[in-house]
């Protein structure tokens, strides 16, 4: 199922983009410039301006700021999540970013095998590292949770009272589930809609946030493409969670400084709108939707409606 080329977990990182014009003046001094026999030097043109990033596909750099995988422990949208639908099945995360949702859920809830893509090679690049780390700590934690096994399961807190620690065995499955799940994690560069998957190939796959970037860059017909794609590569009856933004979102992002005036006309020439997917979804495509996945509201921001799809056994 894997379509890395060569199964490398840590695609080669592009290096960073290089500063435009000179890092210092070239100019000589009021001194040296008495004692210059030559003509003068000319004048060097002003320092230019770093060109501003503008993230077109939604491929925000520090989109988590200094959030740790550890933290999103914690994210709203993983306390919906049910282990049955990831462990020891086989996943897909589109519009991945760092991987800081993707290595949550695989070290969360064990996966088998989890694929995170993103468009952005730097993004891909800091997964991998991310990737890396977590594959270090989980190894470590679970050496750790081994050894506490073999140990009491109770510590006293210095004045004779016991107080009961995490379960030994409950820690060392956790880590263990940790390790195997970061053990199949793997990233790859690529736009979604290009990359060469096998079809079939999945039990779950995930879409956080990422809908209304294809859909302003290619339209009406590159979102339904997405939704078709994802019926396509998923197992019978495997899994789709999407989080799609809403329409006061698009609006939001063709505002913003340094978005071209092509994507700014491309939300006027939008017919379908984020609502109307589920229905897209169940209609059109054959997917049985399940629910909408409740959370709180103190998401930090990651508060949009989610919907759980099946696709139907006999597909």
């Amino acid at each position: 199922m894997r379509s890395n080329a060569d199964g490398s977990s840590s695609p080669q990182r592009s290096l960073p983009a290089q500063q435009a014009g000179a890092s210092h003046s070239n100019a000589a001094s009021s001194d040296e410039q008495d004692d210059n026999v030559g003509p003068s030097l000319p004048a060097q043109p002003p320092q230019q301006r770093k060109a501003r990033f503008v993230a077109v596909h939604g491929n925000y750099h520090h989109y988590y700021g200094t959030r740790s995988v550890a933290d999103f422990q914690e994210d709203t949208r993983l306390k919906v999540m049910e282990k049955p639908w990831f462990q020891n099945k086989q996943c897909l995360d589109i519009g991945c970013n760092e991987g800081m949702i993707t290595l949550a859920l695989a070290s969360h809830f064990g996966t088998a095998s989890m694929l995170g893509v993103d468009i952005d090679r730097r993004l891909i690049g800091r997964a991998s590292s991310h990737l890396a780390e977590q594959r270090s700590q989980a190894s470590a934690e679970l050496a750790r949770a081994s050894h506490a096994r073999q140990s009491h399961a109770v510590a006293s807190d210095g004045s004779g009272a016991q107080q009961r620690q995490a379960s030994p065995n409950t820690r060392r499955r956790m880590a263990s589930a940790a390790v195997q799940g970061l053990r199949g994690t793997f990233f790859q560069h690529g736009s979604f809609l290009e990359l060469d998957l096998q079809a079939g190939a999945f039990d779950t796959i995930t879409c956080f946030s990422v809908t209304k970037w294809i859909h302003l860059n290619g339209g009406d017909e590159a979102l339904q493409a997405l939704l078709a794609k994802v019926y396509t590569l998923l197992s019978p009856g495997g899994r789709f969670i999407l989080e799609p933004q809403q329409w006061v979102s698009y609006r939001k992002a063709v505002r913003k400084p340094g978005v071209s005036a092509q994507l700014q006309r491309s939300l006027s020439s939008l017919q379908m709108r984020p609502e109307e997917m589920p229905q897209y979804l169940s209609d059109v495509l054959g997917f049985k939707l399940v629910r909408e996945l409740n959370r709180s509201a103190s998401g930090q921001g990651f508060d949009r409606p989610m919907y759980l799809f099946r696709k139907p056994l006999g597909a």
